[in-house]
């Protein structure tokens, strides 16, 4: 049983016994000699109400523990939500800043697979580049070929000039078969060596303006048309 309760209790029992003696009344001396005579019961009536009534105190009791149990619940329930609404509000700060850092992680790895996709690319770049490097200068026929997608590119049939390296210009001197096909289609070509064109490249001269048909300029294009700004 509770503190509180013993305490509730020694009081009652205090209280009961002040007033049995408050009811102590003097009996007179035939009554005292004759205690089995009944008397006229005024005793008992004047003193009834004032007799313990233990079925009447005991649920008095009980109540009250009842009621003190219940406050205890309920205060332990307040508490338990409070604190609990209190470690939401402590926690909230925590996730907010998981979840930040969640998106952050995302977006950096999105960038990290976007930078490494590129330079996965500009390294096959490169290594194309060194290739066509090196066949321009083991193969004779590749300024063939870039001199006749040029041609294609020009509206205008009259002069020309060429400028190639000049190991490039033997080359086309000697491809008698390109020779013919520049005869037919222009008024006039007209092949000159320099050495600040690249073998493999050339520089076409018309009379409406110059294509840029270098390897250099085509690289270029590659390149800026693959990576653009970056």
């Amino acid at each position: 049983m509770s503190e509180k309760v013993a305490t509730i209790l020694k009081g009652r029992q205090v209280l009961f016994r002040a007033r049995r003696r408050d009811l102590e009344i003097p009996v007179p001396s035939e009554m005292a000699e004759s205690p089995d005579e009944p008397g006229d019961g005024r005793f008992e009536e004047e003193t009834k109400d004032f007799q313990p009534n233990e079925a009447q105190q005991v649920p008095d009791l009980e109540a009250l523990e009842v009621e003190f149990q219940r406050r205890l619940a309920q205060a332990v329930e307040e508490a338990r939500l409070e604190g609990y609404q209190q470690g939401l509000q402590e926690v909230k700060p925590v996730a907010d800043l998981l979840e930040k850092l969640a998106r952050e992680l995302k977006e950096a790895r999105h960038q990290l697979l976007e930078s490494a996709e590129l330079t996965v690319v500009r390294l096959a770049y490169e290594i194309a580049k060194k290739i066509l490097h090196r066949e321009v200068a083991e193969s004779s026929d590749v300024i063939v070929y870039v001199v006749r997608e040029a041609l294609r590119r020009i509206a205008d049939h009259d002069k020309i000039v060429l400028r190639v390296h000049p190991e490039d210009a033997r080359v086309l001197r000697e491809a008698t078969e390109l020779q013919r096909e520049l005869f037919q289609t222009f008024a006039s070509v007209d092949i000159r060596e320099d050495e600040d064109v690249s073998k493999g490249g050339c520089l076409v001269e018309t009379s409406t303006g110059l294509i840029d048909a270098t390897l250099e300029t085509q690289l270029a294009e590659v390149e800026a048309a693959l990576f653009g700004d970056s």
